[in-house]
């Protein structure tokens, strides 16, 4: 048989498990749950290519499972020591499907797909990843905890996207903070609306205005006492004020 033949070859679900020496039971939960080997169906059967067995337990480090596992006889003894080790067992993680009726099963809140999806979205389970499928892969252990220690302190409402905690806070903290700057824009927002407030550029124009008033009046006086102190008086007064109004037109407002 060629190499490519044997690269194409179908295998069964319980030959995919002898070759990488785990039960069918496995092979069953990873088809469930995601996390095995890529498989196909044929016709209602589950098949697997047996090169991408292959691959599938190279990339994982498992060590290289020999093509074809001779069968042992009944009744014949093992020896000693013969028994080939196997990987260690990986992190359990589970699909949103999985997870949910890992706390149904427990009798917890959220045992529902959507009710965990909704915990997803809102950020409640910042621990859950998405695997290269696009699939979410949840440690349940993890999980439970994050459940409980951000459910009552973070609940947000349905729809809402996730934002994440800033460096230094928990997830209660930044969402306290968030909530205090809502607070102080909508107080603003409401004062500007009762007219309390006022802009900057409307502060300005109308401070400058008022100024401009104030110099012209205040060169006026001049002309209006010179008949009645006599010109070098008049004069002296007007020179006072053009040097007052000098003195509060170099002045920085930002200054103070």
């Amino acid at each position: 048989m060629t190499k490519a033949a044997d690269d194409a070859r179908l295998l069964r679900p319980a030959e995919a498990a002898a070759l990488l020496q785990v039960s069918e039971s496995t092979m069953k939960g990873w088809r469930m749950y995601g996390g095995g080997p890529r498989y196909t169906r044929v016709g209602r059967q589950v098949r697997y290519l047996e090169a991408e067995v292959l691959e599938w337990a190279e990339k994982r480090g498992i060590d290289q499972p020999r093509p074809k596992v001779a069968p042992r006889a009944k009744g014949r003894a093992r020896p000693r020591g013969s028994r080939a080790r196997r990987a260690p067992p990986k992190k359990k993680s589970l699909s949103i499907r999985g997870y949910a009726a890992h706390r149904r099963a427990k009798g917890l809140d959220g045992g529902t797909p959507p009710a965990v999806q909704k915990a997803l979205r809102s950020g409640r389970l910042p621990s859950a990843r998405k695997a290269a499928n696009g699939h979410w892969r949840i440690d349940p252990v993890v999980a439970d905890r994050e459940w409980r220690a951000n459910t009552d302190s973070t609940r947000l409402p349905e729809g809402s996207e996730a934002r994440p905690a800033l460096p230094g806070m928990t997830w209660a903290q930044a969402r306290a903070l968030r909530e205090e700057f809502a607070a102080r824009k909508a107080q603003l927002d409401y004062e500007r609306a009762a007219g309390k407030l006022i802009s900057a550029d409307q502060a300005r124009r109308e401070t400058f205005q008022s100024y401009r008033t104030v110099r012209d009046r205040l060169l006026r006086v001049g002309d209006r006492l010179e008949a009645k102190l006599g010109l070098e008086a008049a004069d002296l007064v007007r020179a006072e004020i053009r040097e007052a109004l000098e003195e509060i037109a170099c002045v920085d407002p930002d200054a103070h």
